[in-house]
């Protein structure tokens, strides 16, 4: 069963989301006791769009969720000052969905902190990061560290 559902950010914005439910099951994006819970569930990117985790996923050499001829490399502009205040990565979370938006990519994804990926058709076939395999570890700040990268649907959204 299908359901559309409109959702409001605590700042009065709000977006469409469509949500497939099923007996017994939790809508899709939601983490599951099994999955690595992200810090925010979404991000504010400009005026009109936002980003929300579709979760981290297991990556590495000769397996990428996303193409390498995306990349680019925010690791020089990291500040671990504001993201150890902030509890997040938001400053290259942000700069990585607008890379997204400037090249029409409905998602992206960041890997080893600052590396960035877009795409629309993300490899996920390693699977995503469990508590077991070590989320604060793997997936911290809402991205990926080495071996690992989180992954972002891009929305827009609009205010009532």
């Amino acid at each position: 069963m299908s359901s559309a559902a409109v959702v409001c950010l605590i700042i009065g914005v709000c977006f469409s989301v469509l949500m497939t439910l099923s007996a017994g099951s939790s809508p899709q994006g939601v983490p599951q006791a099994s999955e690595c819970a992200p810090i925010n569930l979404g991000y504010l990117v400009g005026d009109d769009h936002v980003t929300f985790s579709r979760g981290c996923y297991h990556s590495g050499p000769g397996h990428y969720v996303f193409s390498g001829s995306t990349l680019v490399n925010f690791r020089g502009e990291i500040n671990w000052e504001l993201w150890a205040r902030d509890g997040s990565a938001k400053q290259i979370i942000v700069a990585c969905a607008k890379i997204a938006l400037q090249r029409g990519a409905p998602m992206f994804g960041v890997e080893y902190y600052g590396e960035c990926y877009t795409g629309a058709e993300p490899d996920l076939s390693q699977g995503k990061v469990t508590p077991a395999d070590g989320c604060s570890t793997l997936c911290p700040y809402d991205v990926g560290a080495a071996n690992a990268v989180y992954v972002y649907d891009l929305f827009e959204w609009y205010k009532p």
